[in-house]
């Protein structure tokens, strides 16, 4: 039990860090260039990979959804909604690929007016890091440690904040 536990954290973090390695890779400008050709094999090979990796943490989020016996509990749970939330935006993304070649355009990004909100939800991609999370024991001690004390960290914020606009003010009437 314990040796496939670990092994589906392997395989969970190989699809994590290929995932945020194709997100990084796709702002590089020269290969902005090459994917804006849809019949080009780098666009090709993205694409394959980009589904593959959707594929898999869509799986693993409806088999964990499945097999969760209580399902208001699993929608509690903030890493399940990072899991959605990172799994939605290439689904509207592939929904508006095909509305844009059902109307006679060839290219992926296309789409005019709705170009920008699709930019800004592949951005949410890169929330997957945060899936790393459950796999380090470090930061699942920092994360609790700072729910346990948000109370203070809140009071420290808002000290922190007071003082921003004292001495702002100050700085701007001198």
């Amino acid at each position: 039990w314990y040796q496939r536990r670990v092994r589906g954290a392997i395989v969970d973090l190989i699809a994590i860090s290929v995932a945020v390695l194709m997100f990084i890779v796709e702002t590089m400008p020269v290969v902005k260039v090459e994917l804006k050709n849809p019949n080009n094999i780098l666009a090709t090979c993205f694409f394959v990979g980009e589904s593959a990796c959707v594929a898999f943490f869509s799986i693993e989020l409806i088999g964990r959804l499945v097999c969760c016996p209580d399902k208001l509990a699993f929608c509690k749970v903030l890493m399940n909604w990072v899991d959605l939330v990172t799994i939605i935006p290439y689904f509207i993304q592939l929904a508006t690929a095909q509305t844009d070649v059902d109307s006679g355009s060839h290219t992926v990004n296309s789409g005019g007016h709705n170009t920008n909100a699709i930019v800004v939800l592949r951005v949410l991609r890169v929330v997957r890091v945060l899936k790393l999370a459950k796999h380090s024991k470090g930061i699942i001690i920092v994360t609790k440690t700072l729910t346990s004390s948000i109370n203070e960290l809140s009071l420290l914020l808002f000290f922190w904040f007071i003082g921003v606009v004292i001495f702002g003010s100050i700085m701007y009437f001198i």
